[in-house]
């Protein structure tokens, strides 16, 4: 019998090619079974997903990621299918809010901005792959980056005093970073700076820095704080 699935492994995460024949309760039930047999094979990362061979509803969706993460220590952070990329949590129907591909409105850097360069984005940014040190990323909008976020950060350039932007990486590893106007190395903000910049251990979830009331925050894209943003 055709195997429900195949898995193939990129430098970003994973590549899921699915048999449209198959049944999706047997798919999602093979994927528990195959993530949980290779839990310590796969290791702790946060990737992005590629789904090809079939068209999945927002439930199904949803089964599939699950599948994935409740058994093993994989994060998935960027899904992309025959529609483009999106952000997990747009997946969701928050609010009845239609799923949005992130190639409609992001600029797309598909490898690592090493030392010494500058990417710019009139739209937000998303990065699949590390920012190195001495690297800077400024977008009008949103910052997204699938792994280690060590240079400058700059969301929301435009904006002016609109915060409604984020910074997001699978591990942020800089204190250099600004939101609209606020920026975290400055003088007047030296005391949130430090609240927020601090060694941390990698986590499931990735790292999110957002400003809110007047301050700078670090929380994890579960947090409600992070989700409400998909509400307005």
């Amino acid at each position: 019998m055709k195997k429900s699935f195949e898995l193939k492994g990129t430098k970003t995460g994973l590549v899921l090619i699915m048999n449209p024949e198959a049944d999706i309760r047997d798919m999602i039930l093979d994927i528990c079974r195959e993530f949980s047999e290779n839990r310590q094979f796969f290791g702790r990362n946060n990737i992005v997903l590629t789904l090809r061979g079939r068209h999945l509803d927002p439930e199904e969706y949803e089964a599939v990621i699950e599948a994935i993460e409740l058994n093993s220590d994989v994060r998935v952070r960027i899904v992309e299918d025959d529609d483009g990329l999106h952000e997990k949590e747009m997946l969701g129907k928050i609010d009845g809010m239609k799923k949005k591909a992130i190639s409609e409105y992001s600029l797309i850097v598909p490898n690592d901005v090493t030392d010494g360069s500058t990417i710019r984005s009139d739209r937000s940014l998303l990065v699949i792959g590390n920012v190195e040190k001495d690297a800077t990323l400024i977008a009008a909008g949103n910052i997204i980056v699938t792994g280690l976020l060590s240079g400058r950060a700059v969301a929301g350039y435009k904006s002016n005093r609109n915060t409604d932007f984020y910074i997001y990486a699978g591990v942020i590893n800089t204190d250099r970073m600004s939101i609209g106007d606020y920026d975290t190395m400055s003088s007047a903000d030296d005391r949130t700076r430090k609240r927020i910049v601090r060694k941390r251990r990698i986590t499931e979830e990735g790292d999110v820095v957002m400003f809110n009331r007047n301050h700078f925050i670090m929380t994890t894209v579960n947090d409600e704080l992070f989700k409400n943003r998909f509400k307005r």
